[in-house]
């Protein structure tokens, strides 16, 4: 993930990294010129909480780092100060893998974007990560537990903040937010690498993948087109279905690719409709309210998450111990959820 912040002895090396030109050497460990050593490796090991002096030590001179960089931080536990000395007041905490947007540095110490604040670490206890950094657009974006609306707001970042995306969920980005891994929505950050529009059909409608996170479609790709808010939802809802570690889900017949009569239902005509296979105790093979391999309890939970994912008004499914729908012949083997 990430390379550590020390002198290298090679001229390409040291012109990557900004370094002043004194103690490169072109010709690698053979010359006269003697490769310079950073403060990293000449800091004490209490440097990881911020006890480091915030002076380089001997002719050393610090690492020069870029401003807009992603660090990724060393140490299990890092103090974060509120100036670039060990004397000052710790500001907040940050951890192990996190990594956050590099501002500025004085002398060996270096600003970081934590989210709402900013603060000071030791170079000894950073890294140069290799995560994107972007900046964000919204002029103010909610930060939340998991990636997906349904999860909790833990925080909220304001507009032109800078965050380094640690992973990436679907349109969701994961980011270091002060000292905890969160989830931003992608398109509010500038340069993302949002996944492109897809295409839509003379009705509005998109369509949903052959699989993704948490589920797989047992029908060809002309019966799953639906509206974008359908569609997006079943794709979180399969993205939470994946965290349950049970099989995942197959999903059918949504809409044709422009909506209308759509044989032999009645409905699916406005892409609004989805059918969803009942879950098995195992395995993804169709199955049907009766035969053993059948699950009541994974059901359940799979119509809690698609209901709330898609906002489903009404549900079919003629099991009368799931709660929350409504018997109509022919679904035993589906259920079968509509949205306004």
């Amino acid at each position: 993930m990430f390379r550590p912040l020390t002198l290298a002895t090679s001229l390409a090396t040291c012109l990557a990294l900004s370094l002043a030109a004194a103690g490169c050497s072109g010709g690698g460990s053979s010359g006269g010129g003697s490769a310079s050593t950073s403060a990293a490796s000449t800091a004490p090991a209490s440097s990881a909480s911020g006890a480091a002096p915030g002076s380089s030590t001997g002719s050393s001179a610090p690492l020069k780092i870029p401003a807009e960089v992603a660090l990724e931080v060393i140490p299990s536990d890092l103090e974060v100060r509120s100036g670039p000395s060990a004397g000052d007041p710790v500001v907040a905490r940050i951890h192990a893998g996190e990594a956050y947007v590099h501002l500025r540095q004085d002398q060996d110490w270096h600003l970081l974007e934590l989210g709402t604040q900013q603060g000071w670490v030791p170079q000894s206890a950073i890294a140069q990560g290799k995560q994107q950094t972007r900046r964000v657009t919204a002029a103010t974006l909610n930060v939340r537990s998991g990636a997906g609306t349904s999860y909790r707001v833990v925080g909220q970042v304001a507009q032109d903040t800078w965050v380094a995306v640690l992973d990436t969920d679907g349109d969701w980005r994961e980011i270091g937010f002060e000292g905890q891994r969160a989830w931003v929505h992608g398109a509010y950050l500038q340069g993302a690498g949002v996944s492109p529009p897809r295409a839509t059909s003379s009705a509005g409608f998109i369509g949903l993948p052959a699989s993704g996170p948490g589920f797989y479609s047992y029908t060809s790709a002309g019966n799953r087109w639906g509206v974008p808010n359908v569609i997006y939802g079943l794709e979180r809802a399969g993205a939470r279905w994946a965290n349950t570690g049970r099989p995942r889900a197959g999903i059918g017949h949504i809409s044709l690719e422009n909506g209308g009569p759509f044989p032999p239902h009645q409905s699916h005509r406005y892409g609004k409709n989805v059918d969803v296979r009942p879950v098995r105790t195992s395995g993804e093979a169709p199955v049907t309210i009766s035969d053993s391999a059948y699950s009541r309890a994974g059901t359940q939970a799979l119509i809690d998450i698609v209901r709330a994912e898609i906002n489903a008004h009404s549900i079919l499914f003629n099991d009368s111990g799931v709660s929350g729908v409504s018997y109509y012949a022919g679904h035993h083997n589906h259920f079968h959820t509509s949205t306004r």
